[in-house]
Order: C-alpha cells, then structure tokens, then sequence
C-alpha cells in the first residue's frame, strides 16, 4: 500500500513505484486495465477486490504494466467519461460482494486529456470473510505474496471466528461505558440522568491494538474547536485524564455534557440536558436530532485528525428515558401531543451503523435510527425527514 492518504497521491508517486521496483505483494497488485464487461472478468475483479477486504486491505492501481510482479511501465487508462467509470465500479463492488466493504476510488490525471491512473483503496474488514456473489458466484479469496487464492475450509472457519470476536469485543466496549454512565460512575458527575450517549468505535480499534501515544494526546490540547461537546457555547479546552483526553461544557462540578477520546481511538459524547425532565417531560426532537446531528460530524472531525481509518461504528443510546414523550410543534418543540404515548423502556439502546467512509451522508444514515426512538413514542417516523429522506433542519 502506499504510505500516504489516498486523495493525497499523485502521477510521480505512481512513478515511484516503477522507478523502485515495488514488487506486487499482499497489500498492492498492478494491473495494466480495467476489465469488467463480462461476467467472468466482473467476478475476476470482485475477487481481486474482495481478496484485500479479507486480508490486510490494500491498494489495486489500474493502468500500470507488471512483468513478474514488477512494474516496468505506465499504461493510462483512456476515460471519456470518469464520474461514468467511477459509479460503473462503485455499482459493481457493492453489488457483487457481500457482506459490502469499504472502499475508495481515486483518479490520477496524467496530464494528458482523458488519461488516467486509477487506483482502489480498500480496507481491511472486520466483518470477514467477504464472499464475491456476481451471478451466482460462491467465491472467498484472500491475498499472501504470491497474489490473491482461495481460502480453504479451516481458512474460512478462522475468518468467521475473527469477525465475531471483534464484533463481542466492540459490543463489550459499549456495554460497559454504559454501566459506568447508568451507575454514575463516569470521570465528572452529570448535571441530569437523563443521558443521550454518543459512541464512534473504529474496527481498527479492536481489530488491532491502537494505543494513541501521549504526544499526540498533548498534542491535541491546542484543538479547541475540534472537541466542542454537543449542545455547548462554552466549553473547555481538552486535556489528558486517565482515559485519554476529554473537554466538557457546564462547568467542572456538574457538566452538562461532554467528548471522552478515548486511547484505542474509540469516541464517547454525552449529553444530559435536553432530555432533561421538566413539567412537561417532552423530547424536544428539532433540538436532539440536530444534536445527535452534528455530534457525530464533530466525533468523525476527530478521529480523521488523529488518523483513525473507517469503518467505524456509530452508535446511540438513550438513558433514563421512560416517561418521556414526543414533542408536537417542530417551531417551538414544546407542545405536548393530545394522546401522547409515553417511552416505556428505561434505557432506549438503538442498532448501531456502519460508517464505511468518512463521507458518507450522516443525516441519511441515522434516519432509520431516529425512526425508532419515534416508535418508542408511539409514532410512524421522524417528521425531521420529508419523504426522500433528505433532514429538513439547517443551520
């Protein structure tokens, strides 16, 4: 793979590679063009694909010869039409593998008119094994020096123990972070009980072992900004405590909420005051949504500052929420429903999603998770989305 962000390269660190000699190993293969016209090349290059997904992840660059594994020259792709291209891949990888994995297409200019390196960078999976399902296919491949193969029978049986185990492992992380908020056992006691819970939790962070080292902690007491906490106009600047580093908002005795980097790389944000009960005891849902919104931008902001890579699981709960009600009015958010229906459970702990990449569309993603605390209220869907699922609140 090469060491650099792949929106970052270009033509000359191509040229590198050849200049060098940089043999085709499990993380870069080279091919001198795309072929995806029939079925058999579509499934040959699912399994090119697939084969990084369930190994160490990888680049693919399309539009270099190779003798021997060894690349001797450039041969640009010809691209009439590049967004064309690109959706055609896009199409067939998230089509022609399952489960989906993550990935990111890159496009070189050569600085010739239509001419183009191309370049898949995908990433290791937590979810392994991926298997190639275009027409039919039944196919599992993974990647050692030599290239891509098949994985055999016991091959297979550790891939899906693995992806398993990460999965425990991240849930046991969660679980855990909310037994010490539920029994209020956290670093700052809360200014309320009523809690919405935040938490990005990269694969990597549990896939590998990530230590972020305190230098890099120390270094991030100077990113005022990045660490603002959700639903805050003041807070403080981060510093180190024995998690990592955190900033908070309301004050050093009863914050109302909070950001906890913690050093595997995983994120918590907190908030405890507007779910706060009153004498109405209403979700004011304009507010929590824009909220939850843009907490999980500001966690993403983070962990691409630090360099974390997706995927990365985003979760949400809900603490101490029975009794609690959905707001009527969205202009004010504070009219009660005529025939209102009470939250029933104490803790709502709703399904997590999978970020693949950082520019996903977040709105989009959380729509079927906000779905669900409105069913809890006895109600349809959010009324924040109209009926393409486009978010309707700005600013």
């Amino acid at each position: 793979m090469i060491q650099k962000k792949i929106n970052e390269i270009v033509l000359s660190d191509i040229q590198e590679l050849i200049d060098l000699a940089i043999e085709e190993s499990r993380t870069i293969e080279y091919k001198k063009e795309i072929k995806i016209i029939t079925d058999s090349e579509k499934k040959e290059f699912l399994a090119d694909v697939s084969s990084f997904s369930n190994t160490n992840g990888g680049d693919l660059i399309f539009g270099i010869e190779a003798t021997g594994g060894v690349p001797s020259a450039l041969t640009p792709l010809i691209i009439s039409d590049l967004d064309a291209q690109k959706l055609q891949l896009e199409s067939i990888i998230r089509t022609g593998i399952n489960p989906r994995i993550s990935f990111i297409l890159h496009s070189i200019e050569t600085g010739i008119a239509n001419e183009y390196i191309f370049l898949i960078r995908i990433s290791e999976s937590w979810n392994k094994p991926h298997r190639v399902t275009h027409s039919g296919s039944n196919r599992f491949c993974a990647r050692n020096s030599a290239g891509k193969y098949d994985l055999d029978v016991t091959e297979l049986r550790q891939a899906f123990t693995l992806s398993d185990g990460i999965e425990k492992r991240m849930q046991d992380f969660k679980n855990e972070r909310l037994i010490v908020l539920e029994t209020e056992q956290n670093v700052l006691p809360l200014s309320s009980k009523n809690l919405i819970v935040l938490h990005l939790l990269p694969v990597e962070s549990f896939s590998t072992r990530i230590n972020l080292e305190r230098e890099l902690l120390l270094s991030l007491e100077s990113e005022t900004s990045l660490f603002k906490p959700m639903y805050s106009s003041g807070w403080n600047s981060p510093r180190l405590n024995l998690e990592g580093t955190f900033s908070y908002s309301g004050g050093s005795a009863h914050p109302h909420s909070y950001i906890q980097l913690f050093r595997n790389g995983c994120l918590e944000l907190v908030e405890s005051s507007i779910l706060e009960r009153d004498s109405h005891n209403f979700i004011p849902y304009v507010l929590y949504e824009k909220e939850v919104i843009d907490g999980f931008k500001k966690g993403i902001d983070i962990l691409k500052k630090i360099g974390i890579n997706t995927p990365v699981l985003l979760s949400m709960s809900l603490l101490n929420v029975d009794g609690l009600t959905m707001a009527e009015n969205r202009a004010s958010g504070r009219i009660r429903r005529e025939d209102p229906h009470p939250i029933k459970q104490k803790n709502l702990i709703l399904p997590a999603i999978m970020l693949n990449e950082y520019d996903e569309n977040i709105e989009h993603l959380l729509e079927p998770v906000f779905d669900l605390v409105w069913n809890a209220c006895g109600l349809p869907k959010s009324e924040n989305y109209d009926a393409n699922g486009n978010f309707l609140i700005t600013g």
